[in-house]
């Protein structure tokens, strides 16, 4: 999963994985 947006896709993800998680 290589975008353009990766990063912007990863901190998105890491922030509701972190919501999910905690």
């Amino acid at each position: 999963m290589v975008e353009r947006g990766g990063l912007e896709n990863l901190s998105k993800v890491l922030t509701h994985w972190f919501y999910y998680l905690f």
